[in-house]
């Protein structure tokens, strides 16, 4: 939580609203910048060297990097990485 956010939290808590706001920390909110998820339904997960989704025609430079805990599993073989097209240069 940024400084900014904990100020207007303040605030919001000095009116009278929010008291029941309780601000926990999540692992599912942290992503990996060397992974990117495609707009596929199933693996959709990419390394960041993969220019491009081969189903979906999704490029890294305009999708979300991934989450950690969906790399985790991705990974751990609950899933699959996602279908890739390397561009030659």
């Amino acid at each position: 939580m940024s400084v900014q956010d904990n100020k207007s939290l303040e605030s919001l808590r000095a009116k009278g609203c929010c008291e029941a706001v309780k601000v926990v920390p999540s692992d599912d909110c942290i992503t990996r910048p060397d992974y990117w998820d495609c707009n596929c339904d199933e693996d959709y997960i990419h390394q960041k060297s993969c220019d491009r989704c081969d189903q979906c025609e999704a490029v890294p430079d305009e999708q979300p990097d991934s989450h950690k805990t969906e790399v985790a599993r991705m990974l751990a073989g609950e899933s699959g990485l996602g279908h890739c097209v390397v561009e030659d240069e």
